[in-house]
């Protein structure tokens, strides 16, 4: 593992993206790694948390990349190490991990730097389902409940909770032992309960710009590890009346795959168009 230097210098910042991403099996995702400090940089490393292998690719300021092993003929990088993008290629399902951005200081004033990290799905039909759940509507200021169930017992469980396409980040991560990470943006806005199979997790306080599509993701730990279920909530933030359920659901019905062939294709952001049925509020 990558020695971390802890002292008291300034660590270095890192912006990662995307926070998320899903692709079919054989296809390719960009991780870029934004190094956001006046520190010289030693290199750059791209990790994976779970994997018994945990580094992918380490990209030394000269740019003579190392890639290892599980990656070998399936990485390409460029830009400098300040800005640098990985392109991961021939993505397999188990390349489904959380991966982070790692960057090593040449300047003793600077910690090492971690990436807030990207969540990577690569879809196999047989150990993944996909559920849309029925969209959420709420006036600025509730509270609305998100479940994350698996079927799964007696294995360790970690719960991801992303915001996927208008503010695309990490809102949460549950590991098996519940020590959450949550997100700034949801700062003493944000509880959770129940076991690991069946976390219930409560979004407090709402705002309008909290309104998106949100993804929870249910990871299994195991030598091999896998994803089990995924599911989607739609949800919107109005300024002053909650729209009637049903009316949600007949703007749906009449896209009726909009939102999955949003989340599949990724050829357009047509799920932007959730803010129609509200226009009447405003």
């Amino acid at each position: 593992m990558v020695d971390v230097v802890q002292n008291d210098a300034k660590r270095a910042i890192i912006e990662q993206s995307p926070a998320f991403i899903r692709v079919p099996e054989g296809d390719s995702i960009k991780i870029t790694c934004l190094l956001k400090t006046e520190g010289e940089e030693e290199g750059v490393y791209l990790m994976r948390l779970h994997a018994a292998d945990k580094k992918v690719v380490y990209v030394p300021k000269d740019g003579n990349k190392n890639t290892f092993d599980n990656f070998v003929g399936r990485i390409e990088t460029s830009g400098p190490t300040k800005n640098l993008t990985i392109t991961l290629q021939q993505l397999r399902p188990n390349d489904s991990d959380f991966y982070y951005c790692l960057g090593l200081m040449r300047d003793a004033n600077f910690q090492t730097g971690k990436g807030t990290g990207t969540l990577v799905i690569v879809t196999d039909h047989n150990k993944i389902t996909e559920k849309l759940e029925a969209p959420i509507s709420g006036q600025k200021g509730d509270s609305i409940n998100i479940t994350c169930v698996t079927e799964t017992k007696g294995k360790d469980v970690e719960v991801y909770l992303m915001r996927q396409y208008v503010d695309p980040k990490k809102v949460i991560y549950i590991p098996s032992n519940g020590n959450a990470i949550i997100s700034s943006a949801f700062t003493n806005r944000i509880e959770y309960s129940g076991p690991p199979n069946n976390r219930t997790i409560t979004l407090q306080e709402l705002q309008q710009n909290d309104t998106d599509v949100y993804v929870c993701v249910s990871v299994v730990l195991t030598p091999n590890l896998y994803l089990v279920k995924e599911m989607n909530t739609i949800m919107v933030v109005t300024a002053g009346c909650i729209l009637p359920h049903v009316k949600i659901k007949k703007y749906f019905q009449n896209e009726p795959n909009a939102v999955y062939e949003e989340m599949s294709s990724r050829r357009s952001h047509r799920v932007t168009a959730i803010d129609n049925p509200y226009d009447n509020c405003k």
